[in-house]
């Protein structure tokens, strides 16, 4: 096993998924410790590039997979963006209007609520996270309609099956349980993988991942080892399964396999 590069999941992964955003010793040890072996270290999350958090970027990765793989920024620099069409924006705002959805829209530069069903559980804990960031504001009150990828949430009032017939020529449906990721299609966390793999010039099986949910599940796909963190519906595609993060799982993984 070559290991060159490790790609990191953050909620759930690297800090706990809620707002108290825990990060053990350990794994800033563990990132540490990858990096003065040589090991080049990336964040792949779904979160777009406005909602990575300081205490992310404060441990000096070098680059960042944002958006499911809708954003990409190395060395400081941008180099991929794949953007939606303001007109597609709207379309996709009335339909999700229409199928009665709540709705949280991912620009790489602000993160937007629809006005409707946000009384649904899973949409006010998501949102909650990020309004611990930053402020949330309603799309209807912006006045460019633009982000880079969306989530869905949906109950037994929502037109749940008219919205996937909709999407479904121009974007993937990631189900999360309880909610949907909608990303473009030909874009996912492993063609961001691919991209600064290329840039470095390594393969494959140079790259490690690990993530704990299902948005990871594109990069467990491709990569020459996968590490899935604690009770996650990623095991049965892992190569490893190692503990919860609180228990220390990223470090113990690493250490594992002898990458530190």
């Amino acid at each position: 096993m070559d290991i060159k590069a490790v790609f990191f999941d953050i909620d759930g992964t690297i800090c706990t998924d809620d707002t108290k955003h825990f990060i053990p010793e350990s794994t800033k040890k563990a990132i540490v410790a990858l990096k003065k072996n040589g090991i080049l270290t990336f964040i792949n999350s779904g979160r777009v590039a406005c909602s990575i958090p300081d205490f992310i970027t404060d441990m000096n990765f070098d680059g960042y997979v944002c958006g499911c793989g809708t954003y990409i920024k190395i060395e400081n620099k941008i180099l991929f963006r794949n953007r939606l069409s303001e007109s597609l924006c709207r379309s996709i705002v009335d339909v999700c209007k229409s199928c009665n959805l709540a709705a949280l829209y991912e620009s790489h530069e602000g993160i937007y609520i629809g006005s409707q069903r946000q009384e649904i559980e899973k949409f006010q804990k998501i949102v909650a996270i990020f309004k611990a960031q930053r402020e949330v504001p309603e799309i209807e009150r912006i006045e460019h309609r633009l982000f880079d990828k969306f989530c869905v949430f949906y109950d037994e009032q929502s037109d749940i099956d008219s919205f996937k017939k909709f999407i479904k020529n121009k974007f993937d449906f990631i189900d999360r349980g309880n909610f949907g990721e909608i990303v473009p299609k030909g874009i996912s966390k492993a063609t961001g993988i691919d991209f600064v793999l290329k840039k470095y010039g390594l393969s494959r099986k140079n790259c490690c991942v690990i993530g704990d949910s299902l948005n990871d599940l594109p990069m467990f796909e491709i990569a020459g080892l996968s590490i899935a963190v604690g009770k996650t519906p990623l095991s049965p595609y892992a190569d490893y399964v190692t503990q919860e993060l609180e228990q220390d799982g990223v470090y113990n993984s690493f250490k594992h396999f002898s990458l530190i």
